[in-house]
């Protein structure tokens, strides 16, 4: 049977790769009806939450959507009650076969802090009430799985199986990038200009002497020609008149 096959391929591999933030699990011995146990995504008014609900395939199960219920009371979901999401028998258009319940999972966790629109079995609750039912979730105790919150693994533990980094890029799509020596954070160096030598006084008397020279001959110049036009003038003086 199709259905039985991929129940069994689902099963294999959330076994294979578990996950802190989710679990899930036949009930008994049927294959198609699942209890499953969620985290609360962090950032959101349902941190620190744990909630229990149940999955029920359909016997065409991939090739039909699943229907889901939460268990446990949290102010987005009504429990007991079949939620509508667009992965649910409520919208088979949109259901894809090559979706398994790791994919349900994820995308409940995903619309627990979208708005609830008015949709089947969505309610929208205040923040604060929200948080509050966040906090007594992980005290909840399923009648058949037993206290929900010993479902999931250490909410710090990490994945087994963590996703492994992306391959490098192709050595011709790499770039080189030329960091400045100087960090741009670092004020430039001063200019250091040197100062020039100590001078003396008797080397500054010596670099002043020939200017001194010149004033002292200069000023003899102009003496020596006051003089002789004094001496002209007095001797047109003194010349006896006709």
């Amino acid at each position: 049977m199709a259905a039985v096959k991929r129940i069994k391929a689902d099963i294999r591999e959330l076994a294979q790769n578990p996950s802190s933030s989710y679990a899930a699990a036949p009930v008994e011995d049927n294959l198609f009806l699942w209890h499953f146990t969620v985290r609360g995504p962090r950032g959101t008014d349902f941190a620190g939450g744990v909630y229990h609900g149940r999955i029920s395939l359909p016997p065409e199960y991939p090739f039909k959507p699943p229907s889901i219920m939460l268990l446990t009371p949290n102010g987005r979901f009504e429990t007991n009650k079949k939620i509508c999401l667009s992965l649910t028998a409520h919208h088979p258009e949109h259901w894809q076969p090559a979706w398994g319940i790791r994919t349900i999972l994820e995308a409940l966790i995903a619309f627990f802090p979208t708005p609830a629109d008015s949709s089947i079995g969505a309610l929208q609750w205040r923040p604060d009430e929200r948080s509050a039912l966040a906090v007594a979730s992980r005290d909840w105790v399923c009648p058949q799985c037993g206290p929900v919150a010993a479902l999931l693994e250490n909410e710090k533990s990490q994945d087994t199986h963590p996703t492994p980094p992306p391959p490098p890029p192709p050595e011709a799509l790499r770039f080189v990038v030329r960091e400045d020596p100087t960090p741009a954070t670092q004020p430039p160096s001063p200019v250091v200009r040197p100062e020039p030598p100590a001078v003396s006084a008797h080397q500054e008397q010596r670099q002043r002497s020939p200017h001194r020279i010149e004033d002292a001959l200069i000023f003899g110049l102009i003496i020596a020609i006051v003089a002789l036009l004094l001496k002209k003038y007095l001797r047109s003086n003194s010349l006896p008149s006709s």
